[in-house]
């Protein structure tokens, strides 16, 4: 069924392979050459027309600026969730997906703006974040069926239910003006 096959589609992005192995992601039939990499945290763009995040980074017809974005997400609490499971874990379970070239996170902005403020707590031993890397050219019409693709599997798993609920809600997130995360992070 449709399900499953989703699932296995996705399976296939998920599955670790050492850094610089190359594999394939399915996509609406397409088979799409990945590369699993490490990639400097500091190089990764937020993709600002990622369905989860555009509703409330882009208010007013505002484009928002990449550390606009970042304040936005810090100020969510499944992100400040994040930061606690990636230090517990040591690092991602699921890698980000990126689009090679301009370095944007197609799935994983809010992974990113947990890892961004590890790296400023700690910037050696967070500079790198695994990721699954597509290529530059990836037509548009496939990043947007990904993206379908993530959000189905995340409600069908249950994952993302406070990310997506959070992102809802938060219209009117509190932010910090000094540029941390409130204390309760530690």
């Amino acid at each position: 069924d449709v399900c499953e096959q989703r699932r296995l589609c996705w399976q296939a992005a998920s599955d670790s392979q050492p850094a610089g192995v190359g594999g394939t992601l399915l996509i609406r039939g397409t088979e799409v050459p990945t590369t699993s990499a490490d990639l400097p945290v500091s190089s990764l763009k937020f993709y600002v027309d990622n369905p989860r995040i555009y509703s409330f980074v882009r208010t007013e017809g505002h484009f928002p600026t990449q550390d606009e974005i970042l304040e936005r997400l810090l100020a969510l609490e499944h992100v400040r969730e994040l930061v606690h499971d990636i230090k517990t874990n040591g690092g991602l379970i699921d890698p980000l997906i990126v689009r090679g070239g301009a370095l944007e996170v197609l799935e994983g902005n809010s992974r990113l703006a947990a890892y961004r403020f590890l790296f400023s707590q700690d910037p050696i031993r967070w500079s790198h974040v695994k990721c699954t890397v597509l290529p530059a050219d990836i037509p548009q019409a496939l990043v947007f069926a990904l993206l379908g693709h993530t959000t189905s599997r995340a409600r069908r798993t249950g994952r993302h239910t406070k990310k997506r609920a959070s992102s809802i809600v938060a219209s009117r997130p509190t932010t910090s003006t000094s540029g941390t995360l409130p204390p309760r992070l530690g």
